[in-house]
């Protein structure tokens, strides 16, 4: 069991899971807030609507013609506004909470030296063992 928790913490998979659900909790989010429906109110004007028809033009090209748009009504609210905001905000703490998370890896002085000297250092090792 014990070998278990060590492969689960190696690999980070519970905090992976959790990032992968936030972004498809995300995606979700953004879908249902582009979907909130919006129209638009029109002024029309009834004189130029009636000269029009008398002259046989089609209605659709009549009521392009005659009304204008005064105002987009519906779309998303400042409370829905303000919950997508605070979603999407809380992202970078998820994502500093993945990062800060699994288990820190200590190494000796011997393995940091091996992973972060360089070339020259190195060299310089295998002079002294030689020497030596």
């Amino acid at each position: 069991m014990l070998e278990l928790a060590k492969i689960m913490d190696a690999w980070r998979l519970v905090p992976r899971v959790i990032v992968a659900m936030y972004g498809i909790m995300i995606y979700k989010l953004f879908t249902w807030y582009t979907a909130i429906p919006t129209h638009d109110e029109k002024s029309c004007d009834s004189a130029l609507i009636e000269v029009l028809l008398e002259q046989n033009i089609p209605v659709e090209s009549v009521m392009e013609m005659s009304c204008t748009i005064i105002d987009t009504v519906g779309g998303p609210t400042t409370q829905q506004s303000s919950f997508v905001s605070i979603i999407i905000g809380l992202s970078s703490v998820m994502f500093a909470f993945y990062v800060n998370s699994g288990g820190k890896w200590e190494f000796s002085k011997k393995d940091r030296s091996r992973w972060y000297s360089s070339s020259s250092d190195k060299e310089e090792d295998k002079r002294r063992v030689i020497s030596e």
